[in-house]
């Protein structure tokens, strides 16, 4: 069953005033699912990268290459927001916030 919040909806004698609500409070709402998609999509990524390195047998050289490829990889995919650096950083995230 799907639930729908009709509470930001509000009904005055401005039409222009009720219409700008109605748009701003489906951004925010928008704006907070795609945070979220966000943030488990790079806690994801951070885990399955964390899993590749720890099967590597010299962890350091082996996660250096690792990311560096997928980062190359993702980039040529979808753009930008996967440098090294951040793929770096989705491992620290998976690895300070390891949810079961």
């Amino acid at each position: 069953m799907i639930v729908i919040d009709f509470s930001p909806y509000a009904h005055s004698n401005d039409i222009f005033e009720d219409a700008k609500q109605i748009i701003l409070s489906a951004r925010k709402r928008a704006y907070k699912a795609a945070d979220t998609s966000l943030i488990m999509q790079n806690w994801l990524l951070g885990k399955r990268i964390a899993e590749e390195v720890l099967g590597g047998e010299d962890r350091a050289k082996y996660g250096a290459e690792v990311i560096k490829n997928l980062s190359i990889k993702l980039t040529n995919e979808f753009g930008n927001g996967f440098t090294d650096k951040n793929l770096y950083y989705f491992t620290q995230f998976y690895e300070t916030f390891p949810i079961q």
